[in-house]
């Protein structure tokens, strides 16, 4: 399978990341966050999830449907 110049960059930013982030620094963050998420108001905690589950739809149709223009091609050529 040939990986699509798109493809290869994802895979290296995931790459970085995930050797640039400590498991202690990342323990520290999430628990940063978890605490401002809830110092929230009901209506920020709604939004702050409304917000999150857009853009995380967004990023997972994305991805699926780049995936199965990929598979298509392939299955084509």
């Amino acid at each position: 399978m040939m990986l699509t110049p798109s493809l290869k960059r994802w895979i290296f930013l995931f790459l970085c990341c995930s050797v640039a982030v400590s498991p202690a620094a990342a323990g520290a963050n999430a628990q940063s966050l978890k605490d401002q998420y809830d110092s929230l108001s009901p209506k920020g905690k709604f939004a702050v999830g409304a917000g999150v589950g857009y853009v995380g739809a967004k990023v997972v149709v994305g991805s699926a449907v780049k995936a199965i223009k990929v598979a298509g091609a392939a299955f084509i050529a």
